[in-house]
């Protein structure tokens, strides 16, 4: 069930991408109380550089904005992305083994997290 999808090529500041973000939080509501961060990605050559920070706060915005209580995420357990939600106030739920299949063959683990957000 996915209530807000972040999908963001290449990083921007331009109003048209923002408008784009808030569209699909508000297009891809089914639980009016709940969004779902899904498939957010920074190449590596880009990582470190605060945009994924950026980008999962103003997606925080967003969501508190449109009355979002609660905001869910998943990110594989090899090479995903867990520290940045950590450090983002994110709480882990936990893990299912075996959840997707990784990009290059295998499987991959995906750990589940939550974070209250709105008061």
């Amino acid at each position: 069930m996915r209530c807000a999808g972040l999908r963001a090529g290449r990083p921007s500041n331009s109003r048209d991408h923002w408008h784009r973000l808030a569209n699909d939080l508000q297009r891809r509501c089914i639980e009016p109380h709940r969004a779902e961060i899904a498939k957010m990605m920074t190449r590596l050559s880009h990582r470190g550089r605060g945009i994924a920070t950026a980008l999962m706060r103003r997606a925080e915005e967003i969501a508190v904005k449109r009355k979002r209580t609660l905001l869910v995420l998943d990110t594989a357990t090899d090479g995903g992305a867990s520290g940045l939600y950590e450090k983002l106030g994110f709480s882990l739920a936990g893990e299912i083994p075996d959840y997707a299949f990784k990009p290059h063959g295998g499987l991959s683990g995906a750990l589940f997290y939550w974070k209250r957000i709105g008061s």
